[in-house]
């Protein structure tokens, strides 16, 4: 890991620990973004988001596993995490 690497980890950590809910972007199954306010637990990389097996956000992602995550402060310290789940 490079040391601009290491300051992008670092203040990922720290934003996504401070601010903790976070909104989620999917593709429903007739291709319309949705979203929603979620809580990841994150370890290192990988994030983790519990949801029921028949759920809205299950449907989405198995028709389409990119996803998008927004965390925002009222200060409009930010960070956006674009993924792919499984």
């Amino acid at each position: 890991m490079t040391t601009q690497s290491a300051d992008i980890g670092a203040k990922f950590k720290e934003i996504t620990t401070r601010i903790v809910w976070c909104t989620v972007a999917t593709v429903d199954t007739r291709r319309r973004p949705r979203s929603r306010i979620l809580h990841p637990v994150w370890n290192g990389s990988t994030g983790w988001i519990a949801t029921g097996r028949h759920s809205h956000k299950a449907k989405h992602i198995a028709g389409n596993p990119h996803v998008s995550l927004t965390y925002r402060d009222p200060k409009h310290e930010q960070t956006i995490i674009d993924c792919k789940t499984e």
